[in-house]
């Protein structure tokens, strides 16, 4: 998985996404920079640090950095925070007038469930058409409803295929976070609308009040906007979304070393 074959001898950068590997195995970090001591270890975390159930001294250990999306999780943890979105396209970018699906989720039900479930009864009461992926949820916990499934994971272009058919994107955000998620990016970037309780989210650049809107509860969430269509000129394609942006910032977070 490390083996270094490059034809200059230069140091590498290894990221482990989520941390794998590198928090179970101390010896991986050690081995990395046997290859070369130059050799970097970053933990890119796009999941809450709080929910890892890690002691975070003894990640800090395992890696020369840890990044967050999450800037409340950067101050509690002392770790790096990553504010830019990292996101490219791997489909067609459309812009239809008719959708199969009025709102889309997907995502594991962690500690939102119960969140989950009141946001289809009020939505699909509203006579809207949803679309609801859930995962990890016990039999016993299960509802019946139109447009519900409790699934096993699905791959990601599945995920987009589902986006491209939907008019909007439901996110719904954990307990405790406070940072967007790759729902809010899929909806930007393939240009859908998107229905959050991320409340920090009017107060960001990217925040477009004519195809974004944020709810506390579910009763509050605004049904006109909803069923109104898309306005496809109100998305702001000068916002940088570009992977390439992860590089420059590890590069800027290593001095360029």
């Amino acid at each position: 998985m490390i083996e270094q074959d490059f034809t200059e001898d230069k140091p590498c950068c290894y990221v482990f996404y989520g941390g794998k590997y590198i928090t179970e195995d101390r010896e991986l970090f050690r081995y990395i920079k046997k290859k070369n001591p130059k050799n970097k270890c970053i933990v890119l975390c796009y999941d809450l640090i709080s929910k890892k159930h890690w002691n975070i001294e003894q990640v800090k250990k395992c890696c020369d950095h840890i990044v967050t999306y999450d800037p409340g999780e950067a101050e509690k943890y002392q770790v790096d925070f990553l504010q830019a979105f990292m996101y490219g396209a791997i489909s067609e970018i459309t812009e239809p007038e008719t959708f199969e699906n009025d709102v889309y989720f997907l995502g594991f039900a962690k500690d939102r469930l119960n969140q989950i479930h009141a946001t289809y009864h009020t939505l699909s009461n509203a006579g809207l058409r949803c679309k609801f992926l859930i995962c990890g949820v016990p039999k016993e916990q299960q509802i019946q409803g139109e447009g519900l499934h409790y699934i096993k994971p699905i791959s990601y272009r599945e995920n987009i295929e589902n986006v491209k058919r939907s008019k909007c994107i439901l996110e719904l955000m954990q307990g405790g976070s406070n940072a967007p998620t790759l729902r809010m990016e899929e909806a930007h970037v393939y240009r859908r609308k998107l229905l959050t309780n991320h409340q920090n989210l009017v107060n960001q650049p990217y925040y477009d009040c004519n195809n974004m809107r944020v709810f506390s509860e579910p009763e509050q969430i605004d049904f006109d906007f909803l069923k109104a269509p898309i306005d496809y000129s109100s998305f702001d394609d000068s916002f940088e979304y570009s992977p390439y942006q992860l590089i420059s910032y590890f590069e800027n977070l290593l001095g360029g070393n």
